[in-house]
């Protein structure tokens, strides 16, 4: 399936166009309320990678400073990471000590991981089970799931021995929902059920100190996800490609409560490549549906990506801010009404700047 019958694309010209198409009240598509949910991104240069597998991620800053693992790799994989030539082939699997950093040391190190994207697996789990147990330490509520919780005293570092499961693990769901939610990288993305909240996300960062000095982004875009379309867990026949959303309980996060928060999963061997973008994943995904003899329904679309101009975005923060998407309610406690004070003159400031 082509990117163009994946994704629609549309770029709004105002906040009253975006509201009047998500609401269906144009010919344009169906009321997307009830079937898709939403992610904004202040910058189109962003893909849909969640935070652990991008270039930049700051996972290393998690991970404990002795984690050491022996990658076992063959000949091809090994020149993929740089730790052979490729004239110096070999047949056998070799292997190869690292640190966290991926880069090679000279000791033995008796836990293993079969491959690079395993390597991956075990330090997102490490950086997990650092969360957990500080977390727990404080009497903060934590998940109270046995399989998960067994490894904080334990110091085996790949949990993925025995067995190559599926990652994301279900029973690490809420802990991932948690740690995403406080800064830990993670394989999770978030959304929102509420389009206006994800706006808000595409449209802030001209609340950056600096904004006008500084060089801005061509475009914002606020995602639209087809979710209950695409089953949990759905797989084809002999493929590994899923999806699956998460929904962790509101009562014990105010934040994600007033942002009306969920989280989607690319779910993947732990041996597979997960790095490509989630909307590349459900374009594969729709590939594979199409070869298998099915097809997604024309009255069914994958994604609407809208396009919001640079310029736009002070009209619609100010639109955003005036029915009450604003801070104080995005992040209930003292700490979002100061942060609403303080941004509402920066947006006025920045407006009449702009009309200078």
């Amino acid at each position: 399936m082509s990117e163009s019958e994946c994704i629609k694309k549309v770029k709004i010209d105002s906040y009253d166009e975006l509201v009047q198409i998500i609401q269906g009240k144009t010919k344009f598509c169906e009321d997307l309320r009830e079937k898709f949910i939403f992610r904004g991104m202040g910058d189109n240069a962003y893909e849909l990678t969640p935070s652990a597998l991008r270039k930049d991620n700051k996972l290393d800053d998690f991970v404990d400073e002795d984690f050491k693992l022996t990658l076992a790799l063959s000949h091809e994989k090994a020149v993929e990471c740089g730790f052979a030539k490729e004239e110096k082939y070999y047949e056998d699997i070799k292997h190869y000590p690292v640190n966290k950093y991926g880069q090679l040391i000279d000791e033995k190190v008796k836990d293993y991981a079969a491959s690079w994207e395993e390597f991956q697996c075990v330090k997102e789990v490490n950086a997990l089970m650092k969360f957990l147990s500080y977390a727990d330490r404080v009497g903060l509520k934590v998940p109270n799931n046995q399989k998960v919780r067994q490894l904080i005293e334990h110091k085996t570092q790949n949990p993925f021995h025995d067995e190559k499961p599926n990652w994301p693990d279900e029973n690490y769901y809420e802990l991932i929902a948690i740690a995403q939610h406080y800064g830990v990288p993670t394989r999770a993305l978030d959304w929102s059920y509420d389009y206006r909240v994800s706006l808000y996300f595409s449209v802030k960062n001209i609340l950056n100190e600096n904004y006008l000095t500084s060089e801005k982004p061509e475009n914002g875009i606020l995602w639209a996800f087809n979710y209950k379309y695409f089953k949990p867990c759905y797989m084809l026949e002999n493929k590994s490609y899923c999806t699956t959303y998460y929904r962790p309980e509101y009562n014990t996060n105010p934040n994600l409560n007033a942002q009306k928060g969920l989280f989607t999963f690319m779910i993947k061997r732990v041996w597979e490549d997960a790095k490509q973008p989630f909307d590349k994943f459900i374009e594969d995904f729709l590939d594979n549906y199409n070869d298998s003899g099915r097809k997604m329904p024309k009255t069914e679309t994958a994604f609407y990506k809208f396009i919001i101009p640079e310029d736009e975005k002070p009209n619609i923060l100010k639109e955003l801010y005036s029915e009450g998407y604003s801070e104080e309610y995005l992040f209930p406690g003292y700490a979002g009404v100061t942060q609403t004070i303080e941004n509402r003159v920066k947006l006025d400031r920045l407006i009449n700047r702009l009309m200078k």
